[in-house]
């Protein structure tokens, strides 16, 4: 795969969209019950100016797009009689989509920054607290945001994806990676 596609790219405005695919067993769940989730979980209303943060879903076969394109008729529908935005998510024809795999220190982002999330709103609660509250709260504010900068070092470190790529063999003679997948 070519590395062309990288997270600061994206950032940058390349045109790529954040995305997350998700295989499921369609005998312990369905598409609408996915749909639910993913709908309950952002602002589907929300247009955004750059592709990096679009709301957006990439049915994997003509009945998944069938299936998404009715919910999200009915949503709209219901935010019409609600007098609301109408849903900016779009559909995407996955056969016309090439999916770049994040940079590992993308990967699992949330599992991995547990405690780096969990530190960094420990310390927002502590700023909601007035000064000196109680015993030792500066202290552990400083330890706490402390937490936050030492587990985010990886993250500010991308070139680690390189160095662990070339260690494992994974990097071609023309510098890319030879791991080619679609997730």
């Amino acid at each position: 795969m070519d590395r062309t596609v990288t997270y600061q790219s994206v950032c940058s405005g390349d045109g790529n969209t954040e995305a997350l695919k998700v295989r499921f067993d369609t005998t312990k769940v369905t598409i609408e019950e996915l749909l639910d989730v993913f709908f309950a979980s952002h602002d589907a209303t929300r247009r955004t100016a750059s592709a990096q943060y679009e709301s957006a879903v990439w049915p994997q076969s003509e009945a998944q797009y069938e299936k998404v394109r009715a919910y999200v008729e009915a949503m709209n529908e219901n935010a019409m009689m609600k007098q609301r935005r109408p849903i900016a998510t779009k559909i995407r024809n996955p056969s016309k989509t090439r999916f770049a795999i994040a940079e590992r220190y993308h990967q699992n982002y949330n599992k991995k920054n547990a405690y780096r999330l969990s530190a960094a709103f420990g310390v927002f609660l502590l700023n909601l607290q007035a000064p000196d509250s109680f015993f030792l709260q500066e202290q552990l504010k400083v330890l706490l945001g402390a937490g936050v900068v030492l587990s985010s070092l990886e993250q500010m470190l991308p070139f680690y994806d390189r160095v662990l790529d070339e260690l494992e063999g994974n990097v071609n003679n023309n510098g890319s990676s030879s791991k080619d997948a679609d997730e």
